[in-house]
């Protein structure tokens, strides 16, 4: 199976630019969407980004440093899998044997 996956950068501000990214998903049929320097907070209430047939995943830094750069959508098919490391923004999902992650280093 051929999965469309797609990165961006939005250079912080996600909250302000969601819609754009939502019709970018389900125009294109993307089956992950990872966002990065989201800088989506702990507090953040993320049933706001909610789409239909898709999950909301933030990086682990999110409990660990109040705060994720690292956000991905991905189709509620597609798994995620364990070896987050808190002390860097890691996603790692999987789909048919196949590890599709994101990564953003910290300093």
């Amino acid at each position: 199976m051929s999965l469309k996956i797609q990165y961006w950068n939005c250079a912080a501000g996600f909250l302000k630019k969601f819609d754009y990214v939502k019709d970018l998903i389900v125009e294109h049929g993307v089956y992950i969407f990872f966002v990065a320097e989201s800088e989506i907070r702990y507090d953040d209430n993320l049933d706001i980004f909610s789409l239909c047939g898709y999950e909301v995943v933030v990086s682990e830094t999110i409990t660990s440093r109040g705060k994720a750069r690292i956000l991905c959508f991905k189709r509620n098919t597609i798994k995620i899998i364990g070896g987050l490391n808190p002390q860097n923004d890691i996603i790692a999902l999987e789909s048919d044997g196949r590890v599709i992650a994101n990564e953003f280093l910290l300093s």
